[in-house]
């Protein structure tokens, strides 16, 4: 019964996650350093494909609520320029890391107990506060190694 109350659960989050993601989102406005990196791959070529509407969504969303902005946004703005990855690609990874993060331990922990191994509540939980974060800030720290590296090999040509 919980395991059913529990996969319901995220399966809401899921759908609700998703509709928010295609609904329209309004545009990025003038934010410290993103008038040097562009929003999308180019001047609106594939606004209709569900990645670049999460990415942008997800994007819009961290700039309203003031992700964007400090030493740490302008290392990532400078990085994001080497790298020539735009906003809404680095949330998008972000989004698909963090939802990974979330529904990877839930269907191991349903298929252990659809097995018959009887793993409790928390075990799934337990990983999921550990891999949101990691999740979450993986994308960033390998665009980061990239620039890096990029940098190192344009030192060395």
């Amino acid at each position: 019964m919980n395991a059913a109350i529990l996969c319901g659960l995220v399966f809401g989050v899921g759908v609700a996650g998703l509709v928010r993601g295609i609904r329209p989102s309004r545009p990025l406005v003038k934010l410290s350093g993103m008038d040097a990196v562009g929003v999308g791959p180019g001047p609106a070529t594939h606004l209709g494909r569900l990645s670049n509407l999460v990415g942008l969504s997800a994007a819009t969303w961290a700039a309203e609520v003031g992700l964007m902005r400090g030493r740490f946004w302008d290392r990532t703005t400078t990085a994001m320029a080497v790298t020539d990855v735009s906003v809404d690609q680095l949330a998008l990874q972000t989004v698909q890391g963090v939802g990974t993060a979330v529904l990877l331990p839930v269907l191991v922990w349903g298929l252990l107990q659809a097995g018959g191994i009887a793993l409790p509540l928390l075990f799934p939980l337990g990983v999921i506060l550990v891999l949101v974060p990691v999740g979450g800030c993986l994308p960033v720290v390998v665009l980061q190694r990239e620039a890096a590296e990029r940098r190192r090999h344009a030192r060395t040509v």
